[in-house]
């Protein structure tokens, strides 16, 4: 069942692509790539930036183990060389040991006594081929030698290369651990920045304030002007008028009551 689902979509992939190419000719690979690109970039952009930064962080920090890989390897590179190169001090003294004892049996075959005698003589048959067995032996000596000088250098120089790679991944590690923080603080810059940057009050709120003030004072403007009417109209509290300041008012009562005396009362009878 599962290999028919994939059968399927490699089918329908197949199909999709014959018909881009027969609708965009060799442009449809341009489309597609383009489309694809766009679709990656509105994907990393639904994922949270913490859970990114945190992608990128666990992928810089994976380096540790190829790091870790690469120090072991030196070290055994490290190793090695100085095996190698305790090889070839050993062997370096063998070289001129051996030297030695051919330039010495070499110098016995002009001695007047071996050069006196036949070649068959087993004096000089014993000379002859201890210098032929102490050349071979040089020559065995010196070629592994040259071997292990040639290894030396091998591995040293795998290991010049192992440390350089070795301190530029370490390098780009702590770069790219220095970027994700720079990121990280970037990006926690621009949230406080852009935080509060589209709140907004509601002005419904301040209308309504203005419209509670604003009952309240036709209230109080109400209270006032029927108050006002209601003085006038029911003679409560109304002012008395002012008496006229160029009036004597005590001559005129004089004169009420002198009248109203004559006329037979009295002002005590008022």
């Amino acid at each position: 069942m599962v290999r028919g689902i994939v059968k399927k979509g490699l089918i329908g992939a197949g199909l999709a692509a014959g018909v881009m190419f027969l609708l965009f000719g060799s442009k449809a690979w341009n489309y597609t790539r383009y489309a694809a690109e766009q679709f990656r970039e509105k994907a990393q952009a639904a994922v949270p930036f913490e859970a990114q930064a945190q992608d990128a962080r666990e992928r810089v920090l994976n380096l540790d183990k190829a790091i870790k890989n690469g120090v072991e390897t030196l070290y055994e590179l490290n190793t090695s060389i100085k095996g190698v190169d305790g090889e070839i001090t050993k062997l370096t003294g063998d070289l001129d040991r051996t030297g030695g004892r051919i330039k010495a049996l070499r110098a016995s075959l002009d001695q007047p006594g071996i050069q006196r005698v036949s070649s068959s003589d087993s004096a000089a048959r014993k000379a002859n081929a201890s210098l032929a067995g102490a050349i071979d032996t040089y020559r065995r000596t010196k070629s592994v030698l040259d071997i292990r000088q040639e290894e030396l250098a091998a591995r040293k120089e795998q290991a010049r290369r192992l440390d350089a790679d070795l301190r530029q991944l370490s390098e780009k590690k702590r770069e790219l651990l220095a970027r994700i923080d720079a990121l990280e603080a970037q990006h926690a810059a621009i949230q406080i920045k852009t935080e509060y940057r589209e709140f907004r009050m509601d002005p419904s709120i301040a209308a309504e304030a203005d419209q509670a003030v604003a009952g309240l004072n036709k209230r109080v403007d109400r209270e006032a002007g029927t108050a006002e009417l209601w003085s006038e109209f029911s003679g409560e509290d109304r002012d008395l008028p002012d008496a006229d300041a160029g009036r004597d008012t005590r001559r005129e009562a004089d004169e009420i009551l002198g009248a109203h005396n004559g006329t037979g009362r009295t002002a005590g009878d008022l």
